[in-house]
């Protein structure tokens, strides 16, 4: 009982230093960066941006998902997805998509496969003319995909500030009942913090992140034609910026450890501390059951390794052959050990626990007696 007692408060005093410890230093190195949201600026991109008085009126995009990953080296991938209803009488063969930005890498596509396309750059705009997989007739609906890429969009700001910007608006040349836009910042790239400027604008419907990049996107209903709204982010790379990235919090886990260290330590000096005091009184209390004789065969056989040819018993204790036949058959009827045939000898192997590796003492008159003994053998 009184054993238990001191393990116990060596595992309490053992936590507590540890939890005082990390405590520590966590107040030291723990800063939180908030995720905040929200403004715009030099470039813009600009979805279908034709004259004001060429409005499609009988083409209708019931989806628009666009998606603008931002790459490392501040490149950009574009990609438009569009379901589209039309109204008109007359089938509709093609389908114009403009940008007012030299583009790079154009490809067209439906479910199907790649789709046929004209490109012609004019002056600063890229111009893209679709052609359908098949002519659309009035009610149907289309669905089909525009990816391009395009350089010199990311602006860099230096210091003191040390980030990265870029600002996109969409004009919808059609009338759009569902618009989303997400844009995917680069592996190991975050939003910066504060208000000027603002990380994100405008507030964005949603913020997270998905196989190392921060994505944000934004989500609106029933545009009109010729709607037009623009967007921005800031965000720096992570390790560069003047502001940690969000401190996660690790204090359960650092509990845990140190609650586990603090039982592994107790446990070991607990173990070092039972060997040492209570190691001679078991020795003393197995000596008291045997006699010498058979303490010192006992001691033979852990000098081998708890296993022992009955020869190497004979020449380690110095009995005769006999002696030590009488001495191992007492032992094997106490349930000690066990011989087992080995060629033309016997192996010995203690099978007891409580009888390995234990050093018996050895008391001078018994081992005097023992010897005389082995003498008239």
């Amino acid at each position: 009982m009184r054993r238990l007692r001191i393990f116990g408060v060596l595992i309490i005093l053992s936590s507590i230093i540890l939890l005082t410890f990390n405590f520590s230093l966590m107040d030291c190195s723990e800063n939180e960066m908030p995720f905040i949201c929200q403004e715009a600026g030099p470039f813009t991109t600009k979805d279908n941006l034709l004259s004001k008085n060429e409005p499609y009126e009988n083409e209708t995009l019931l989806h628009h998902n666009m998606e603008v990953k931002i790459r490392t080296d501040n490149s950009l991938k574009v990609t438009s997805n569009f379901v589209l209803m039309y109204s008109d009488i007359q089938p509709l063969s093609s389908y114009l998509f403009i940008v007012n930005k030299t583009i790079k890498s154009v490809f067209v596509f439906d479910p199907i496969g790649p789709l046929e396309f004209s490109w012609e750059i004019k002056g600063d705009s890229s111009i893209i003319n679709i052609t359908m997989r098949y002519p659309l007739l009035q009610e149907q609906i289309y669905v089909f995909s525009i990816s391009y890429e395009m350089d010199e969009v990311v602006y860099y700001v230096p210091e003191p500030s040390d980030y990265f910007g870029l600002d996109f608006v969409v004009r919808h040349k059609r009338q759009t009942d569902n618009f989303k836009l997400e844009m995917v910042l680069p592996v190991n790239h975050n939003l910066i913090e504060g208000q000027t400027p603002r990380p994100v604008s405008p507030s964005a419907d949603k913020i997270y992140t998905e196989d190392n990049n921060v994505k944000i996107s934004w989500k609106l209903e029933d545009l009109d034609v010729n709607d037009l709204f623009s967007y921005a982010v800031r965000y720096f790379k992570i390790g560069t910026f003047i502001t940690d990235p969000p401190a996660i919090n690790r204090i359960p886990i650092y509990t845990l450890l140190a609650f586990l260290a603090g039982v592994a330590l107790c446990s070991l000096v607990f173990y070092f501390v039972i060997k040492k005091k209570y190691g001679p009184v078991k020795a003393e209390l197995v000596s008291s059951l045997l006699s010498q004789s058979e303490q010192d065969v006992i001691n033979a056989i852990n000098e081998e390794g708890g296993m022992a040819i009955q020869r190497k018993i004979c020449e380690k204790t110095g009995f005769s052959k006999s002696k030590v036949s009488q001495v191992l058959l007492k032992l094997e009827e106490k349930n000690i050990l066990i011989r087992e045939r080995w060629g033309r000898t016997n192996r010995v192997k203690i099978t007891n626990p409580n009888f390995l590796n234990l050093e018996l003492a050895e008391s001078e008159e018994d081992s005097s007696d023992s010897k005389s003994v082995n003498d008239l053998d």
